[in-house]
């Protein structure tokens, strides 16, 4: 999220018999704090779940009403109300909350009372930084609760401990019902449970999503089962069996961009992955400190850290998500600028103004590599330095390929005729990861895989240590990447 346009937050709201509660609910949060800069519209959604206690009949009758009230700040209020024919479970409800969603944000509220309005701003405030995807309140973090219960604490850490033995975070209330969520990866989840598995069911989908999970500290007003709380003692042996199901058996992923998914997962792994490649590049170039660099396609900044230290750095991406997650993840660094650029169109900065330009796995992406070639070679300066890493081995293009969208794959003969064509001087060619081809093969060509899994990722790292000798010994000949370092001809 970007600090630079306002924004539209969801407010899900499933309702099962909360009569007695709904009018003071939806008056408070219709008028929640909100950091209005950023949020200029709230869209309330509300499911209900086949109540019959008189809850479907009022949001029946007032919800009109209820839309002309407006708020002090001006921020615009819509609601939109979906009726249950049968009753579900909360799970159910939300699933329904979300698909009637548009909201950039989505935050899951309980229509008891139970979570407070007033938490919102500390709620979605991580996701407007960019630095979280999600965000759970937890109740167990410092702040004013009802103290109630203690058997529901003891069951409450046990299935919060063996939910993040499972999905390897520290959560310490995966059972919260107070959750924000970036909207679009809200709605790539593919969630299914009808119940009160959908708060493991929803955490292991984020796991599973490389989602960036933060938590903050919120109020908790519990109730009593007199007061009207519903889920019991079934509930709790039941989610030990959706943290099994959904980390074990289920473990279908979000279905957002694969590319987006791949590059969440390598984001964390470049130093492993792409350092060693880079600094030989640079070594080769041979170009002083202070730079100006502009890297192409900087995706969620695996490289752009090791480029920050060598100089005045513009990423670009044309992902605007993307660039606005650079620009919050390295906030700190001034000699950083960011701006959304489609390398298959001309660029919009100045020309012959950079002494170097990098571009990791950018290329094999562009419809027509020779005019992208000659746009980078116009911002360059005279004897100006490019280095490019892009996919090796025709032969080895498989559904992998098709779906991180590649267009093709290189060799050092294409490569370097495209590089020449554009204007560029080839200085050196190297390869990287031979080890890595067995495996693409296998995924891409025999097991027609379309997605790279985490496990993936780390087996590639274990055997890489293991049989570093053996990549040593190959790299001269093949490899799963090809390197080029070129100079821009005057």
């Amino acid at each position: 999220m970007t600090k630079n346009k306002t924004l539209k937050l969801s407010i899900l709201i499933a309702v099962f018999n909360e009569r007695i509660y709904l009018p003071e609910a939806l008056d408070r949060i219709r008028n929640c704090p909100l950091p209005n800069a950023f949020i200029d519209s709230l869209e309330i959604v509300l499911v209900d779940d086949f109540s019959h206690d008189g809850s479907r009949q009022w949001l029946t009758e007032n919800i009109e009403s209820l839309s002309k009230i407006p708020r002090a700040d001006g921020v615009l209020v819509t609601y939109f109300l979906e009726l249950h024919n049968k009753n579900q479970g909360k799970g159910a409800a939300i699933q329904t909350a979300l698909k009637a969603s548009s909201g950039d944000i989505v935050l899951i509220q309980d229509a008891d009372l139970e979570y407070s309005p007033l938490d919102y701003p500390r709620l979605i405030q991580p996701i407007l930084d960019n630095v979280a995807d999600a965000v759970f309140g937890s109740r167990f973090r410092g702040e004013t609760r009802r103290v109630l219960f203690f058997w529901h604490a003891v069951a409450n850490w046990l299935l919060t401990t063996f939910s993040n033995m499972l999905t390897d975070l520290n959560l310490t209330d995966m059972e919260t019902c107070f959750k924000a969520i970036r909207g679009d990866l809200a709605r790539s989840l593919p969630l299914t449970s009808k119940r009160f598995g959908f708060e493991p069911e929803i955490t292991a989908r984020l796991s599973r999503a490389e989602a960036r999970i933060y938590e903050v500290p919120v109020q908790y007003f519990g109730r009593t089962y007199e007061e009207g709380k519903k889920i019991g003692w079934r509930d709790g042996v039941a989610a030990f069996w959706h943290i099994f199901f959904f980390n074990f058996i289920d473990r279908k992923t979000s279905s957002q961009n694969i590319l987006t998914q791949t590059l969440l997962k390598l984001s964390d792994r470049a130093a492993e992955l792409y350092k060693p490649a880079l600094e030989k590049a640079m070594a080769i170039c041979k170009l002083p400190q202070n730079i100006k660099i502009l890297e192409v396609g900087s995706g969620l900044g695996s490289i752009t850290r090791f480029l920050l230290e060598k100089g005045q750095v513009l990423a670009t991406d044309v992902s605007s998500q993307y660039v606005e997650m650079i620009s919050s993840r390295f906030s700190f660094a001034k000699n950083l600028n960011t701006k959304t650029w489609d390398a298959n169109t001309e660029p919009s900065f100045e020309k012959n103004n950079f002494d170097l330009l990098v571009s990791f796995n950018v290329v094999e992406h562009l419809k027509d590599d020779q005019k992208s070639l000659k746009y980078f070679h116009s911002v360059l300066k005279p004897d100006g330095k490019i280095i490019l890493l892009v996919p090796w081995g025709n032969w080895l293009f498989g559904t992998l390929d098709a779906a991180l969208e590649h267009q093709k794959r290189y060799s050092k003969k294409t490569l370097t005729h495209v590089l020449e064509n554009a204007g560029f001087e080839v200085t050196e060619m190297f390869y990287k990861n031979p080890i890595a081809i067995p495996g693409w093969f296998f995924a891409g060509k025999i097991l027609r895989k379309k997605n790279i899994q985490t496990s993936d990722l780390k087996l590639y790292l274990w055997l890489k240590k293991i049989l570093m000798p053996l990549d040593i010994i190959l790299t001269p000949f093949f490899g799963i990447n090809l390197i080029a370092v070129a100079r821009k001809k005057s």
